[in-house]
């Protein structure tokens, strides 16, 4: 883990997370950097898989939002306002 303090400062945060060939991204409820590093590292479970490769914070406070459009047509959204910064993902064929 890159990060060896607590610095207290939460907010809420999107993420982009790794492991092996799975890509994780998500918005949190206000955490500090080092509360998400931490559950992540310990909890990636919680994420269905066995361990994180990589993480890398995106956005924090009122930038950080999330909107997909899973299989089967599904949207989901979370997160508050959009964002002027966006990252598309899409499967390869």
């Amino acid at each position: 883990m890159g990060i060896h303090s607590n610095s207290y400062d939460e907010f809420r945060r999107s993420f982009i997370a790794q492991s092996g060939n799975i890509i994780v991204t998500g918005v949190t409820s206000p955490v500090s950097l080092y509360e998400l590093a931490e559950v992540l590292l310990q909890f990636p479970d919680a994420f269905l898989v066995n361990r994180f490769d990589a993480a890398l914070n995106l956005s924090g406070d009122a930038t950080a939002a999330f909107f997909a459009r899973v299989p089967h047509g599904d949207i989901r959204e979370g997160g508050g306002v959009n964002s002027p910064a966006v990252i598309t993902f899409s499967l390869s064929a």
